[in-house]
């Protein structure tokens, strides 16, 4: 320590959240803004294939190898934020509920 300082450790704490668009959020949420539960991308191409066969769907893991993942938020197409498919017939994506990043946080060295 030095002359009025105390050595203390800072906490460290998980980071959840987006900058910009999210087009580099790799996060584990999971949920939509509504509480939905994410549906798996690969599951997802796979309903609208059958459903839609004429439309074709590039969200694909394989697409994007290192981004969508399991069933957890992405924005892989330049959506204002992170977005996931649900269930819904009705309402086949919603967007998800991940805090925005303040312009500064903690960064875990």
């Amino acid at each position: 320590t030095s002359e009025g300082w105390k050595d203390e450790p800072v906490p460290q704490q998980a980071v959840d959240c987006y900058y910009d668009n999210g087009s580099s959020y790799r996060g584990t949420t999971a949920v939509t803004t509504t509480g939905k539960k994410c549906q798996t991308w690969i599951s997802m191409r796979i309903a609208i294939l059958i459903v839609f066969s004429f439309v074709f769907v590039s969200y694909t893991p394989s697409a994007y190898p290192n981004n969508l993942i399991s069933n957890y938020c992405r924005n892989p197409d330049g959506e204002p934020r992170p977005w996931c498919f649900t269930s819904l017939l009705t309402k086949r994506w919603e967007f998800c509920n991940i805090p925005r990043c303040g312009k500064y946080h903690l960064c875990n060295y």
